[in-house]
């Protein structure tokens, strides 16, 4: 597996509170968080974060492109952002999509999502 030779550990939670605790537990190099998880404030949950794992980069995820969205994300302490793709703007299918992904993952020798995004860090097509 790609990521055991980087990452101790791949884990994924359903919310803001689970992920606290997991990231004071684990003490992760990278926290990967939707903005979807901070229901309040993203600032608080950014705040929490570096003090239980300040060693963590975190980067937010969301849906909205807005730059304000951005900023505000930025300026409340995240490492980075990221936009997830409108795929209906592009006239693709969320199946075709993954399709060719899982295509794409086979022949690379990936077996997940999170060994993708490794390999993508890894080969300089995404910066963190």
């Amino acid at each position: 597996m790609l990521l055991a030779t980087v990452f101790d550990a791949v884990v994924m939670v359903a919310d803001g509170c689970s992920l606290i605790e997991t990231a004071e537990r684990v003490k992760p190099a990278l926290l990967m968080v939707d903005l979807l998880l901070a229901k309040k404030n993203i600032a608080d949950l950014i705040s929490r974060l570096r003090e239980v794992s300040p060693g963590s980069r975190v980067i937010v995820v969301s849906v909205h492109d807005e730059p304000s969205v951005a900023q505000a994300v930025i300026e409340a302490g995240a490492d980075g952002f990221l936009v997830k793709c409108h795929l209906g703007i592009l006239g693709v299918s969320v199946r075709t999509v993954e399709f060719h992904k899982y295509e794409m993952m086979q022949s690379l020798g990936i077996q997940n999502s999170a060994e993708l995004i490794h390999f993508a860090i890894k080969q300089g097509i995404v910066q963190i």
